[in-house]
């Protein structure tokens, strides 16, 4: 049980360590990390606006990529919470 702000029972007592340099680092490698996205994404686009021979659709193909992370944004942190 919580008896104070303090996790302990009878026979259990939960410790931790402080962590609160774990975030800062964890957002530096995720912005590393994202750059291996983007490149990946700028080479499909490339070699799919290369094979279509069309600018439109390949276009309209990034839009949806853009557009469908706002709606798995959305649904994740207001419908399914």
């Amino acid at each position: 049980m919580i008896h104070d702000g303090s996790l302990s029972g009878t026979y259990i007592k939960v410790q931790g360590v402080d962590t609160t340099d774990r975030f800062p680092i964890f957002t530096h490698f995720l912005m590393l990390e994202m750059v291996y996205f983007g490149v990946a994404m700028v080479l499909i686009l490339l070699i799919m606006g290369l094979y279509l021979r069309s600018a439109l659709i390949t276009l309209f193909t990034l839009l949806d990529v853009i557009f469908s992370f706002g709606v798995a944004y959305f649904l994740y942190f207001m419908v399914f919470r």
